[in-house]
């Protein structure tokens, strides 16, 4: 997944920033949250994808992948 730094891709958003998780309405979504196409996960989902320094609520976004968040205890990077 590192060769993924620099890389440009798209992002599909599902969770534009301002909006509340479909299932948890205690979640609220401080920025674009999405995927990418294509790419698919440890968790056999495509890739979730964070978009930072987008204020704006957005349904798509080109860009360039700038880091790797690994969470603890999820299958997924």
């Amino acid at each position: 997944m590192d060769e993924m730094i620099g890389k440009e891709v798209k992002v599909t958003v599902d969770r534009p920033l301002g909006t509340l998780h479909p299932q948890f309405s205690n979640i609220y979504y401080t920025l674009n949250y999405g995927y990418i196409d294509g790419i698919i996960a440890g968790d056999g989902e495509y890739q979730d994808a964070y978009i930072l320094g987008v204020f704006e609520p957005v349904d798509y976004f080109v860009g360039n992948v700038i880091a790797i968040i690994y969470r603890k205890n999820d299958i997924e990077k």
